[in-house]
């Protein structure tokens, strides 16, 4: 098995590279893997390539969530992944906070159409949302938290017949959130 380069490794490769080699190597990575692919355009094209990517992975969410076959079942793990890939992709706070969002809104929606899952599904939407008040409460103000405002009532409403402690508990976070910037 090969031996894994280091990053110091490869960036003297990379400075000795002269502008073609790189551009190629780049050009190679961007065809090649949908993630680079992903990543390259993030850091290019910012913002509006940022949106495009949310909205991509908001609909491989919903799909995991809800798939056309329910027999298959879900993933939360990938559903997880989704959020841990775009993560590394961009530097968007705002963006990765509501693909976060989006994954207990999709865990509540799911249990709120097929009925109670299991101790370790609301465990997982939990520590979701846990992540998300997390980088909320990092923000230096309340905007952040506003654009998720309306987002977190519905959410609260749309616990309120769910079992094993996660009602109490996301009700009381996002009361938690709502009297620290509000």
């Amino acid at each position: 098995m090969a031996t894994k380069v280091k990053i110091t490794d490869l960036k003297k490769v990379l400075r000795s590279s002269d502008k073609d080699e790189l551009e190629k190597l780049i050009c190679d990575l961007y065809k090649k893997d949908n993630f680079a692919e992903n990543l390259i355009n993030c850091k290019l094209f910012g913002d509006e390539f940022e949106r495009q990517i949310l909205k991509e992975y908001k609909d491989k969410m919903e799909t995991i969530f809800f798939p056309n076959n329910l027999s298959k079942g879900f993933s939360l793990s990938g559903a997880k992944k989704l959020i841990n890939e775009y993560k590394k992709m961009t530097s968007n706070s705002q963006y990765l906070l509501d693909l976060m969002l989006y994954y207990v809104e999709c865990g509540t929606d799911f249990t709120n159409n097929f009925g109670d899952i299991d101790m370790a599904f609301y465990n997982s939407m939990m520590n979701m949302f846990d992540n998300f008040a997390s980088e909320i409460y990092k923000q230096p103000d309340e905007k952040m938290y506003l654009l998720f405002r309306d987002r977190l009532v519905t959410l609260s409403y749309d616990v309120r017949d769910i079992g094993w402690g996660y009602c109490d508990y996301i009700q009381e976070e996002i009361s938690k959130l709502e009297r620290e910037f509000m």
